[in-house]
Protein backbone atom coordinates (compact mmCIF):
# COMPACT_ATOMS: atom_id res chain seq x y z
CA UNK A 1 0.00 0.00 0.00
CA UNK A 2 1.34 3.40 -0.97
CA UNK A 3 0.62 6.25 1.35
CA UNK A 4 0.13 9.75 0.05
CA UNK A 5 2.33 12.30 1.77
CA UNK A 6 0.96 15.61 2.93
CA UNK A 7 2.95 17.37 0.23
CA UNK A 8 0.96 15.46 -2.42
CA UNK A 9 -2.40 16.49 -1.00
CA UNK A 10 -4.23 19.34 -2.67
CA UNK A 11 -3.36 22.70 -1.18
CA UNK A 12 -6.04 24.37 0.85
CA UNK A 13 -7.62 27.18 -1.12
CA UNK A 14 -7.35 30.58 0.55
CA UNK A 15 -10.69 31.95 1.57
CA UNK A 16 -12.02 34.78 -0.56
CA UNK A 17 -11.99 38.20 1.10
CA UNK A 18 -15.34 39.32 2.40
CA UNK A 19 -16.99 41.79 0.05
CA UNK A 20 -16.89 45.39 1.21
CA UNK A 21 -20.05 47.45 1.02
CA UNK A 22 -19.93 50.13 -1.66
CA UNK A 23 -18.73 53.55 -0.54
CA UNK A 24 -21.52 55.84 0.50
CA UNK A 25 -20.35 58.55 -1.88
CA UNK A 26 -21.72 62.05 -1.75
CA UNK A 27 -25.01 62.97 -0.10
CA UNK A 28 -27.64 63.78 -2.75
CA UNK A 29 -27.79 67.45 -1.73
CA UNK A 30 -24.03 67.80 -2.36
CA UNK A 31 -24.15 66.58 -5.98
CA UNK A 32 -23.74 69.28 -8.61
CA UNK A 33 -21.49 72.23 -9.38
CA UNK A 34 -20.84 74.77 -6.62
CA UNK A 35 -18.98 78.07 -6.45
CA UNK A 36 -17.52 79.91 -3.51
CA UNK A 37 -14.86 82.42 -2.54
CA UNK A 38 -11.88 81.29 -0.47
CA UNK A 39 -10.79 84.39 1.43
CA UNK A 40 -7.72 82.62 2.83
CA UNK A 41 -6.48 81.77 -0.66
CA UNK A 42 -8.01 84.97 -2.14
CA UNK A 43 -9.58 83.12 -5.04
CA UNK A 44 -12.87 81.86 -6.43
CA UNK A 45 -13.30 78.10 -6.12
CA UNK A 46 -15.59 75.95 -8.24
CA UNK A 47 -16.21 72.28 -7.46
CA UNK A 48 -18.22 69.64 -9.26
CA UNK A 49 -19.35 66.68 -7.15
CA UNK A 50 -20.55 63.47 -8.82
CA UNK A 51 -22.93 60.94 -7.25
CA UNK A 52 -20.13 58.46 -6.58
CA UNK A 53 -18.20 61.11 -4.65
CA UNK A 54 -15.60 62.10 -7.26
CA UNK A 55 -14.72 65.79 -7.15
CA UNK A 56 -13.07 68.03 -9.73
CA UNK A 57 -12.58 71.74 -9.51
CA UNK A 58 -10.60 74.89 -9.94
CA UNK A 59 -9.20 77.34 -7.44
CA UNK A 60 -8.42 80.42 -9.48
CA UNK A 61 -6.52 79.01 -12.46
CA UNK A 62 -5.38 75.83 -10.66
CA UNK A 63 -7.26 72.58 -11.28
CA UNK A 64 -7.63 69.96 -8.56
CA UNK A 65 -9.29 66.61 -7.99
CA UNK A 66 -10.59 64.96 -4.88
CA UNK A 67 -13.48 63.13 -3.30
CA UNK A 68 -16.49 63.66 -1.11
CA UNK A 69 -17.81 60.90 1.09
CA UNK A 70 -20.54 61.54 3.61
CA UNK A 71 -19.49 64.94 4.95
CA UNK A 72 -15.75 64.91 4.29
CA UNK A 73 -14.42 66.76 1.26
CA UNK A 74 -10.88 66.23 0.05
CA UNK A 75 -10.03 68.94 -2.47
CA UNK A 76 -6.45 68.75 -3.65
CA UNK A 77 -4.31 68.98 -0.52
CA UNK A 78 -7.10 70.43 1.65
CA UNK A 79 -9.38 68.33 3.85
CA UNK A 80 -12.73 69.82 4.84
CA UNK A 81 -15.82 68.91 6.84
CA UNK A 82 -18.96 70.11 5.11
CA UNK A 83 -22.34 71.22 6.42
CA UNK A 84 -25.39 71.80 4.28
CA UNK A 85 -26.61 75.39 4.13
CA UNK A 86 -29.46 76.43 1.81
CA UNK A 87 -28.67 75.36 -1.74
CA UNK A 88 -25.01 74.75 -0.94
CA UNK A 89 -22.65 74.02 1.90
CA UNK A 90 -19.96 75.42 4.15
CA UNK A 91 -16.58 73.70 3.95
CA UNK A 92 -14.46 74.04 7.11
CA UNK A 93 -10.78 73.09 6.94
CA UNK A 94 -10.05 70.19 9.31
CA UNK A 95 -6.71 71.77 10.28
CA UNK A 96 -7.89 75.37 10.69
CA UNK A 97 -11.51 76.02 11.64
CA UNK A 98 -11.08 79.70 10.65
CA UNK A 99 -10.53 78.59 7.03
CA UNK A 100 -14.04 78.25 5.62
CA UNK A 101 -15.52 78.46 2.14
CA UNK A 102 -19.25 78.97 1.56
CA UNK A 103 -20.39 77.22 -1.63
CA UNK A 104 -23.63 77.86 -3.55
CA UNK A 105 -25.12 75.58 -6.19
CA UNK A 106 -24.56 76.95 -9.71
CA UNK A 107 -25.11 73.85 -11.87
CA UNK A 108 -27.41 70.86 -12.10
CA UNK A 109 -27.75 68.72 -9.04
CA UNK A 110 -27.97 65.59 -11.14
CA UNK A 111 -24.32 65.12 -12.11
CA UNK A 112 -23.59 61.44 -12.63
CA UNK A 113 -20.63 59.23 -13.28
CA UNK A 114 -20.05 58.56 -16.98
CA UNK A 115 -21.57 55.28 -18.13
Amino acid sequence: MIRQSHSDSPAAKPSAPEPRPPAAGAPSWAVGTFRGYDAGERTTVEVTVLQGGSVTGTAGSRAFAGSLEDRRLIAGTHHFRIERVGNGFIATDENDSRHQVVFSLVGPGDAQLPR
